[in-house]
Parts: C-alpha cells; sequence; structure tokens
C-alpha cells in the first residue's frame, strides 16, 4: 500500500526548553512521530532519542524526543511553530 501527501501533515516547531528543532508527522489515524531535525545546544551530546511515536491515544500534548519535555501545542508562548 502507497502511502501518499494526503495521509499526513507535517509540522515543524521548536522544543522550549532544549531548543531542538522537531518534525511533527500527524498521520490521518491520529498517530504522530516527533523526529529531531536539529539538536539544540543543551541536548547535543545526551539527547535521550532522536524519534518518538505517539499513539492515537495520547492525547494533545507533544514530548520532545531530545528531553522528554511535553509541549502544549495549545500554548502558543511555550511551543513556538515555525511554519506547517
Amino acid at each position: 500500500m502507497a502511502i501518499s501527501p494526503d495521509d499526513f501533515t507535517v509540522s515543524k516547531l521548536a522544543c522550549p526548553r532544549c531548543r531542538s528543532r522537531l518534525d511533527v508527522i500527524e498521520t490521518s489515524s491520529g498517530g504522530r512521530t516527533v523526529s529531531v531535525t536539529g539538536l539544540g545546544a543543551a541536548v547535543e551530546q545526551h539527547a535521550i532519542a532522536l524519534q518518538r511515536f505517539q499513539g492515537p491515544g495520547a492525547g494533545p500534548d507533544i514530548i520532545c524526543p531530545a528531553c522528554e519535555y511535553r509541549i502544549d501545542p495549545s500554548a502558543p508562548y511555550r511551543a513556538r511553530f515555525l511554519w506547517n
């Protein structure tokens, strides 16, 4: 089964805690993959992970794979979305 661009959306944001750049890929099924595209200086040497999958029941918060900080996407003053 081929995956088409209509099956997912990508958002880019910066973690407010460690300043890592993240890609958030949301699928039509409600799952979410959060990938680190650029590590922040605070976690360059000891990032916990570079990618994390959150299932459909994980709730709206985005968890940074590098520092495990819980980002509330409805609070724009905390999570700076770079572009959609």
